[in-house]
Formats: C-alpha cells, sequence, structure tokens
C-alpha cells in the first residue's frame, strides 16, 4: 500500500512510481490509497472508489509531473491535547485501530507513507497497532525542510520549491526596479525560515527574514523597523526599489494581542493554550499598511507591494535534483520493506545519506 499525507511537494509522483515498479518487480501487487488516511480513518470507507491498483505501465513516466496521482490530505492518526505549557501528542486510537483493520482487509503487508511529520508519526501508530504484521516506511516530504533528517540532507520538494520561489522573486525584483516599488514577500515556512532564507539567498532579494531571527512576542512594529531600515538605506544610494522575502512563521512570533487587534481592526481569538490565533494573520497586508503609514507621516510616499508566496510552489513540475533525489527515496523504502533481516517496528524512515541508503 502506498499512501500520501499533508501539502503536497514537487516530486511526489516520482516517490510512488519508483516505489511501485520496484515492488512490483519484486513480485507484489501493490495498492494505490487515495486521500491518505482520510477514508482509512473515515466512515466512508470503500476499496473500489477509494483505491487503485498501480500498474507499470501506467506510472513509468509519471515522475515528471507535479501534484500527486494519489491526491493527498492533511488528516492524521493524532490526538492532540493542549496543557498550559506544552501539547501532548498521543494515537487516536478508534482511528488506528480503524486503519490498521482496513490495511489488513486490503491484505496489505507491507505500506510506504509519504509526507511530513504528522504522517510520520500517524504512520508509527499504524505500525505499532500492527504489532509487526504489517511492515511500514516512511517517506519525509515537505517543502518547508523542517523534518529533522540528519546533517544538510534536504527533504524532497524543498529544492524544486527553492527554484520556482527564486525565480518568481528575481521577476518581482526586476518589476521593483522598473516600477521603483518595494514588495514584501511571504514565503511557505510555517515553523522554520529555511524555504525563504533559501528563497532570499538564490534571488539575491534586498532582505530576508525568518523566525529563527526574532525572539517571541515579536512585534509588527519590529518587523517593519527592520525592512523600513533597509528602505532608507537603499534611498541614500538612489534606490527606492526593492523586495523583502519574509517566512510565514514571523506570524507565530507576533505576541501582542492589543497591537494585532489593532491593527486588524477585530479582537485576535485565542487557542487552548491562550496565545493568539496566527493563522489567519495578513502579515503582508500588515506590514505593508504600516510601512506607507510611517512615509506618510513624514511627509513622503513609497509604493509597497504584498504578495503570498506560497501555493505556486507545491505541485510546481520537480526540477532535476528532485526528479533523481525521489525516485531514489521510493526505490530505497520498498527495499528496505523488502528487507527482511532489518527490525523495522515501529517503522522506519527512509533517507539517502552520502549516496547510501540509510533507515532512520
Amino acid at each position: 500500500g502506498i499512501l500520501v499525507g499533508g501539502g503536497p511537494a514537487p516530486g511526489i509522483n516520482g516517490v510512488i512510481g519508483a516505489a511501485a515498479i520496484e515492488a512490483i518487480n519484486n513480485g507484489l501487487r501493490v495498492l494505490g490509497i487515495y486521500d491518505g488516511f482520510s477514508h482509512l480513518a473515515g466512515g466512508d470507507f470503500d476499496p473500489v472508489v477509494h483505491t487503485r491498483e498501480l500498474l507499470i505501465k501506467d506510472l513509468s513516466r509519471i515522475h515528471f509531473d507535479g501534484g500527486s496521482i494519489l491526491r493527498t490530505s492533511r488528516t492524521s492518526l493524532l490526538n492532540q491535547t493542549k496543557l498550559k505549557s506544552s501539547t501532548v501528542v498521543e494515537a487516536d486510537a478508534e482511528k488506528t485501530a480503524r486503519v490498521h483493520e482496513r490495511l489488513r482487509s486490503l491484505g496489505v503487508t507491507h505500506l510506504l507513507t509519504i509526507g511530513g511529520d504528522d504522517t510520520a508519526l500517524s504512520a508509527r501508530f499504524v505500525a505499532e497497532c500492527s504489532g509487526g504484521r504489517i511492515r511500514v516506511v516512511h517517506v519525509p516530504k515537505t517543502i518547508d525542510n523542517d523534518l529533522p533528517l540528519p546533517g544538510d540532507i534536504p527533504t524532497f520538494g524543498f529544492s524544486t520549491a527553492r527554484h520556482v520561489g527564486a525565480t518568481i522573486v528575481a521577476d518581482l525584483m526586476e518589476d521593483s526596479r522598473t516600477t521603483q516599488r518595494w514588495y514584501v514577500v511571504v514565503t511557505m515556512g510555517r515553523n522554520a525560515g529555511f524555504l525563504a532564507l533559501g528563497i532570499g539567498k538564490a534571488a539575491g532579494a534586498t532582505l530576508t527574514l525568518i523566525p529563527e531571527e526574532f525572539p517571541d512576542s515579536t512585534t509588527v512594529h519590529d518587523i517593519a523597523d527592520i525592512i523600513e531600515g533597509a528602505m532608507l538605506k537603499r534611498r541614500t544610494m538612489g534606490r527606492h526599489d526593492g523586495v523583502a522575502v519574509l517566512a510565514e512563521g514571523l506570524a507565530y512570533k507576533l505576541g501582542d494581542r492589543e497591537e494585532l487587534s489593532r491593527l486588524l481592526r477585530k479582537e485576535v481569538p485565542v487557542d487552548a493554550a491562550g496565545h493568539p490565533r496566527l493563522s489567519e494573520v495578513p502579515l503582508a497586508q500588515l506590514l505593508k499598511d504600516e510601512l506607507q503609514q510611517r512615509f506618510t507621516a513624514r511627509g513622503d510616499t513609497v509604493t509597497v507591494v504584498g504578495h503570498v508566496l506560497g501555493y505556486e510552489l507545491r505541485c510546481a513540475h520537480p526540477k532535476t535534483s528532485d526528479l533523481g533525489y525521489t525516485r531514489d527515496l521510493g526505490h530505497g523504502g520498498v527495499r528496505l520493506l523488502l528487507d527482511s533481516t532489518m527490525d523495522l517496528p515501529p517503522g522506519v524512515m527512509v533517507t539517502m545519506q552520502n549516496g547510501n541508503l540509510v533507515p532512520v
């Protein structure tokens, strides 16, 4: 069985294709499971509708395509309990048992999951529930590059997302220079700034800001100070243009509820732990408004454009590095599944280190 969880990332089809081909060549029948754990864990599971047999003739060229032929969903098998100072993550026993039973009814003896940290942990829960009856290997995926892989090993999809993002930012830099305006570009990267930093560095953006550089309870005013400083420095050099790249995770450093409520003109709701719910904070728009107001207050004018760079990156056609990398991961994942000498429970994550297949 093969399933995909979490957000899309360039190269998913490369993993699916290589894994299925290797499994078929080793005598296994391969089932693709649609929409991750969604139907397996839900009440609407229909094997005819929600699975498909994967055949080599249908898979040999899918690695060139973006997206996922099995689609994806964010359904996980996690049960999260919010405490005052932390979040406790446990398996949702009912969902996990349901998934395990349905996999067994399908005849699945080996499971390859593709996804981020929630999908990885869900896969572990399935492996534990099966007691070794289902061998499980996980392929790490996220354009954010924020999974704990060894050393400088990237998650697949990151390289392509950086390439596509840097190309877009380079075009915005040219528009900025031509029209004498500033862009505030917010990229994906909820918990880490790798993608923003990679894009900003590759494109040579005027400045790049990532959450790792800021303390908790940062304010919009603090971030605007830094961008405004860059704008004023550029003006001393005769430049009225620039592009600032920001990771969206900066919004999760904003801890001043009064400031956010004033800027958003509404009360900011809080989560179970009492922290502001920031998933809907329009960071680019807030900074654009703040910067323009500052220049207006000095009797000056500036044009600032807020741009959110995200969904354009996730289903892009994978570039050469991810084309090869994902095929290695899919092929390697099945090699681990079929290696009877390896004790997998509660499952392993597949990595390529110095060209070698290494389970983690």
